[in-house]
């Protein structure tokens, strides 16, 4: 995410970049943690004290309909918002919920041609679910002090929840090459 280009994008709108929309932005900016409105709301509030939780919300809701920053859906309901906007996948840990970027040459996913050929697709969302390399390299079952893996601790510590899928674009030969999913959303 760069507070610079999203500063043009709000003079483009006619809009001013408030010292609330530059401290969201400089929160997310470079952030891999994939945090939820809330801990955007939080980070904010060591800088900002007294900005109100619409404020943020408000601000999120804009920078996803600018196209700045993708929202997710979050296991029960929650969403968890991501600034990476190169194409990319997720890894969902089933232990501790941390959501990890996933590189797309990581992975192997293709749309069939026969697919492909009897539809028009723009876009794919795709979610691995799996144990991200602190739990997996954990020899005991639970090493943290609630008897759960240590990393779980830490994610609950920030108030992170895990999330159910996120959008990718592929950039294959031997695949359809898809643009960055348009949806994006609320809180």
């Amino acid at each position: 995410m760069d507070p610079v280009r999203i500063r043009a994008r709000y003079r483009e709108a006619g809009q001013r970049m408030t010292v609330q929309r530059q401290a969201v932005a400089s929160v997310l900016a470079g952030d891999r943690t994939h945090p939820s409105a809330r801990q955007v709301l939080e980070r904010v509030r060591s800088r900002f004290p007294t900005i109100a939780p619409g404020t943020v919300y408000r601000i999120l809701d804009e920078l996803v309909a600018m196209g700045e920053l993708r929202a997710v859906e979050g296991e029960g309901g929650g969403r968890r918002y991501d600034p990476n906007l190169a194409p990319h996948a997720h890894l969902l840990c089933r232990s501790c919920g941390t959501l990890e970027d996933v590189s797309l040459e990581d992975l192997s996913v293709e749309v069939a041609p026969a697919f492909a050929a009897a539809r028009e697709v723009h876009s794919a969302r795709v979610m691995v679910h799996g144990l991200c390399a602190n739990c997996s390299a954990s020899a005991a079952p639970s090493d943290g002090p609630s008897g759960r893996p240590a990393c779980a601790a830490a994610r609950d510590a920030e108030g992170g929840r895990g999330l159910s899928e996120t959008t990718f674009a592929g950039k294959s030969e031997s695949r359809p090459a898809f643009p960055p999913d348009p949806e994006g959303g609320a809180r």
